[in-house]
C-alpha cells in the first residue's frame, strides 16, 4: 500500500528492513541498523505522534532509542501538548516535561493516525489515494 500511495512522488524510497527481518521487529533494531549505515556525524530523528508521548517509557529500550534518534514529535489535529505536557509533569517531573516540549514540531497538524484509517475503512473519503482504497478493498482489509 505505501508503493502505491508513493508511486508519483519523487524521492520516495521504501525501506523494508523490517519486513525483511521478520520475527518482533522492535523500533530500537531499525534505529541501530539505520544508524550502522549512517554517517555517524548525521543526526537520527525519530517522529512519532502526541499519542505515543505519554507511552514512550514503556517503550522496549528506550533510552537506548533517545541515544540513537532523539525523538521529534508530531502534533496531531486536536491534541493538546499543553495537557500532555502537564501530565508528563505530574508523572516524570519538570526536566522530562522540558525536554518532550523541545521536541514538539511546530508544524502544521494533521488528522490522520494509523487508528483513524482502520477505524474509517468502509469510508476513506480524502484520505487514502483510490489506488490504494482499491487494493484496501480487493484485500478485504480493515473488516
Amino acid at each position: 500500500m505505501l508503493r502505491l500511495a508513493t508511486s508519483d512522488i519523487d524521492g520516495v524510497e521504501i525501506d523494508t528492513r523490517e519486513l525483511d527481518r521478520g520475527g518482533v521487529s522492535r523500533t530500537i533494531d531499525t534505529l541501530e541498523s539505520l544508524r550502522d549505515e549512517i554517517d555517524p556525524s548525521l543526526s537520527l530523528r525519530l517522529l512519532i505522534g502526541t499519542d505515543q508521548v505519554r507511552a514512550f517509557d514503556r517503550w522496549y529500550r528506550w533510552q537506548d532509542i533517545v541515544n540513537v534518534a532523539e525523538p521529534v514529535v508530531m502534533v496531531r489535529g486536536d491534541d493538546d501538548p499543553a495537557g500532555i505536557l502537564a501530565d508528563i509533569r505530574s508523572i516524570h517531573g519538570e526536566a522530562a516535561a522540558a525536554q518532550w516540549e523541545r521536541r514538539m514540531l511546530n508544524l502544521p497538524r494533521m488528522n490522520q493516525t494509523s487508528t483513524r484509517v482502520r477505524a474509517a475503512a468502509a469510508d476513506f473519503g480524502d484520505d487514502v489515494t483510490e489506488t490504494v482504497a482499491s487494493y484496501i478493498a480487493l484485500h478485504r482489509l480493515y473488516q
